[in-house]
Formats: structure tokens, C-alpha cells, sequence
């Protein structure tokens, strides 16, 4: 091997570390968790999931805000008017356990 002076031989490691760190493997690495709204899950028997799945489908419409718009459609065909508004405003009562 020939012989470098020190300087030479210090850039040239220095620029290695640098190639090779943007290549490092960060699969071990934890990522940052996405802010996701928080779902629930509701029951239902198989026979009016598959129906819900097939009228979502129709809807073009993604299940979540199908059924959020199912949910609505009920309570002001129902003259739940007060329940809405709270539900806007964020003042709807929790339920506890």
C-alpha cells in the first residue's frame, strides 16, 4: 500500500463516513408515529356488513366516512338537531364505564 500523508488519508476516511452514513440500513430505527384520528370498532352480523360493504362501495365512498355519514343522515331524519350541534361544538356527554 502506498504511503499517504496523514492528510490525505484523514479526508479521504472522513469522506468515506460520509458516503456510508447516508447509506446505512435504518430499518432498526423507530419512526415517528402518524397522528391518526382515533376509530372504534362497531359490530355487526356478516349478512348487513357485506350489504354496508357493497352501498360504501357504491357510494365511492370510503367505509369511515360512509358511515359517519350514515350516522348524521339518522339523526336528522330523527329530529336529533340538539345532538348534532352539541356533536359540532365538541360538548357531546361521554359515556362512562
Amino acid at each position: 500500500m502506498p504511503n499517504f500523508p496523514d492528510d490525505i488519508v484523514r479526508e479521504m476516511n472522513n469522506e468515506k463516513k460520509a458516503i456510508e452514513s447516508t447509506y446505512q440500513d435504518d430499518g432498526n430505527l423507530q419512526k415517528p408515529k402518524k397522528q391518526k384520528n382515533a376509530y372504534t370498532t362497531i359490530k355487526v352480523s356478516r349478512e348487513y356488513k357485506e350489504l354496508f360493504d357493497v352501498l360504501a362501495h357504491k357510494a365511492f365512498s370510503k367505509r369511515i366516512e360512509f358511515i359517519e355519514e350514515i350516522i348524521e343522515s339518522w339523526a336528522k331524519n330523527n329530529g336529533e338537531q340538539e345532538i348534532l350541534e352539541l356533536f359540532a361544538k365538541g360538548q357531546l356527554p361521554t359515556r362512562r364505564r
